[in-house]
């Protein structure tokens, strides 16, 4: 905050601009409101949720709540991810227009594989920390029943276990932890490598403000399928396989019928690499810059 004044001091800010609703976005409307500026709030995820069985969200206790409440109908604009999240903030009490801009992937590192041999052998992926919020045990038990069916297959899950071995021994227990590999975190340099080698995206979280690994892998030209939460939802059906959230079982059944037609898969990716083409990391700056121009013009 004293910088934020001296900052100030030297030279004039011409707005705020908060990444995350709460509590930066409280602080970003208070700013704007002290120096007369307008105020911007990006949402990002846990911002916009109140989920009480993971004691998890910006509007789950009562103050976090009414200060989110406040600073997201008094900031100059407010900026969501996807249609999905844009829904979720208003069915908080929220009334104010709401500008949606996705975050789009970076075409001259997120490319489709022209070496990528189509075989028999599947290369599943799953990319998030291992927590709650990703319903890892539903991505688990939707590959086992896929395995069970098709005999070529793995799954690749990427990322920091914060479930202390739980996916493991999970995965023991449905007798599929040959066919699972479970890889640490890695550093984001290494992710277009790894979506560049995989057939099918397995993203079963309960919630997403939007996934950006969603669109980082409709770019490498991987066919999508998970809950329809976040971008998956705003996507829907013509642009993947989109179940309820916890319906491992119907999951399980419609990819193995898409990976069973090759037209329909074609489909869907050609689809999704055309969204992101569309809605790419540039798109994204150049909306987000035309917004802000707008909004300081309007001054």
């Amino acid at each position: 905050m004293i910088v934020y004044f001296y900052n100030h001091i030297k030279k004039r800010h011409q707005l705020t601009y908060a990444f995350w609703g709460y509590p930066a976005g409280v602080i970003a409307v208070l700013l704007g409101k002290l120096f007369q500026k307008p105020s911007i709030i990006h949402l990002q995820g846990g911002d916009s949720v109140s989920m009480p069985e993971l004691k998890y969200g910006a509007f789950y206790t009562p103050l976090s709540k009414k200060l989110s409440s406040w600073a997201y109908s008094q900031c100059s604009l407010l900026i969501a991810l996807t249609l999905f999240q844009k829904k979720i903030v208003e069915s908080h009490g929220v009334r104010r227009k709401i500008e949606v801009i996705p975050y789009g992937p970076d075409l001259t590192i997120f490319k489709i594989n022209p070496e990528k041999i189509a075989n028999n052998t599947y290369q599943f992926i799953h990319i998030g920390n291992h927590n709650l919020l990703k319903d890892q045990i539903t991505l688990l038990r939707a590959f086992s029943l896929i395995a069970s069916n098709l005999a070529n297959c793995r799954l690749k899950i990427i990322g920091h276990d914060a479930l202390e071995g739980k996916l493991k021994n999970y995965s023991i227990q449905l007798g599929i932890e040959d066919k699972v590999d479970l890889i640490e975190q890695v550093p984001f340099s290494d992710i277009p490598k790894h979506l560049s080698t995989a057939d099918v995206l397995l993203h079963t979280s309960i919630y997403e403000g939007q996934a950006t690994v969603i669109s980082e892998a409709a770019a490498s030209g991987v066919l999508l399928a998970g809950t329809r939460v976040g971008l998956l939802s705003d996507l829907g059906d013509n642009y993947g396989i989109v179940v309820d959230i916890g319906d491992a079982e119907n999951l399980a059944e419609r990819v193995l019928k898409v990976l069973h037609d090759k037209d329909q898969i074609a489909k869907f990716i050609n689809r999704s690499r055309d969204w992101a083409e569309t809605h790419d990391h540039e798109w994204t700056v150049t909306t987000i810059e035309k917004n802000i121009r707008i909004l300081l013009d309007n001054e």
